[in-house]
């Protein structure tokens, strides 16, 4: 019983991320209205500013690696659930 309220807790979590992650242009937006410059978020998360404005500027989600994570940051995509 324990593991099945489990996985239905990690689908519910996974279905909310799936449902708030955001487009490109709303996290641009979303920078803009808070006065947050995308190189200083860059470097106040350690990401290489160049790599995160190549990742916001293109419609490819990135599948690993430093990309990944900066998308996962940004809320572009959602992390992957643990099995």
């Amino acid at each position: 019983m324990q593991k099945i309220k489990k996985q239905l807790f990690l689908d519910y979590v996974q279905i909310f991320i799936i449902t708030t992650m955001k487009t490109n242009q709303q996290i641009k937006d979303d920078f803009e209205q808070a006065g947050i410059s995308i190189s200083d978020w860059s470097l106040k998360h350690n990401f290489s500013r160049d790599l995160v404005y190549r990742i916001l500027n293109t419609n490819r989600l990135p599948k690993r690696g430093e990309s990944k994570r900066i998308a996962i940051a940004l809320g572009l995509i959602g992390a992957e659930k643990e099995t």
